[in-house]
């Protein structure tokens, strides 16, 4: 799941998310994001299906092969293990997810 912070957030390992940063939150537990969900400092984002992403229909097919459907998927997945088995490097990797991201932000 992907989020937008609506406020600024300090995690207590003093992990920072300014207000508008969308983010999976890997930081934050399952119980954090329950609290701030409630709080109205965060909300779900609904992330687009990358084959609808201009440009990027050969690698969404790419990435549905290893199951990577949406931007959320992508930004959530675990780039090191994910690039590895795509046969790229991890910082073209993430710079992939960067440029996805910039379609929701």
């Amino acid at each position: 799941m992907l989020y937008r912070v609506i406020s600024n957030i300090c995690l207590p390992d003093d992990t920072r998310f300014p207000k508008g940063t969308i983010s999976p939150l890997r930081e934050a537990t399952s119980k954090g994001k329950q609290v701030l969900l409630a709080k109205g400092t965060l909300t779900k984002v609904q992330a687009p299906p990358l084959k609808a992403l201009p440009g990027w229909e050969r690698l969404a097919e790419v990435f549905a092969e290893y199951g990577i459907e949406d931007v959320t998927q992508l930004a959530c997945a675990d780039l090191e293990d994910l690039a590895a088995k795509i046969g790229i490097t991890t910082s073209k990797l993430k710079a992939c997810v960067e440029e996805a991201m910039r379609y929701i932000s």
